[in-house]
């Protein structure tokens, strides 16, 4: 069985042309008698990632897109800039470690009741803590929810090299 990245840089440009400024991906040719030409490849899935077909392959078109135009396979996670799984404009892409592609998670553990990612109660105040690249640092334990807030957005701004950072 041939591996899932076996479609080749020339039979990917020949079927799906790709516009990296859009992120869109439109058909070059017909498929199976039906009229494909021009159209756009791939459908929404429900977790918000573009999916597309092709050689009998699913891809995901973040993938696909980075593949077009760097002309190689991406080594680790592709992460979505701006958060938004659809938009696959090369320029919201990136290869990043599968740990910093957590850092740009909006939401925080379903075991964390402050809501605030990096931020636990702690006794009658409030831990924030941080982990980037496998180390953990401990920023400390704060008399408000919104300082320690500060704290964590403040050490996410520090430590990484996000461009757009959210909570």
């Amino acid at each position: 069985m041939a591996a899932k990245n076996s479609i080749t840089h020339s039979r990917l440009t020949e079927l799906i042309c790709f516009d990296p400024a859009t992120g869109i991906f439109t058909w070059k040719e017909n498929r199976g008698g039906m009229r494909f030409a021009g159209k756009p490849s791939g459908h929404k899935k429900t977790n918000g990632y573009i999916e597309i077909t092709v050689g009998g392959w699913r891809y995901l078109a973040h993938r696909l897109g980075w593949f077009f135009v760097h002309g190689s396979w991406p080594v680790n996670d592709i992460d979505h800039i701006n958060g938004d799984r659809s938009d696959n404009r090369i320029v919201n892409l990136r290869d990043v470690l599968p740990t910093d592609n957590l850092q740009n998670s909006t939401s925080s553990s379903s075991k964390n009741s402050t809501g605030i990612r990096g931020v636990t109660r702690f006794r009658h105040k409030f831990r924030a803590e941080i982990q980037v690249r496998n180390k953990r640092y401990d920023l400390g334990v704060f008399d408000t929810l919104e300082s320690a807030a500060s704290a964590y957005l403040h050490a996410k701004i520090t430590l990484t090299d996000l461009v757009e950072v959210r909570l």
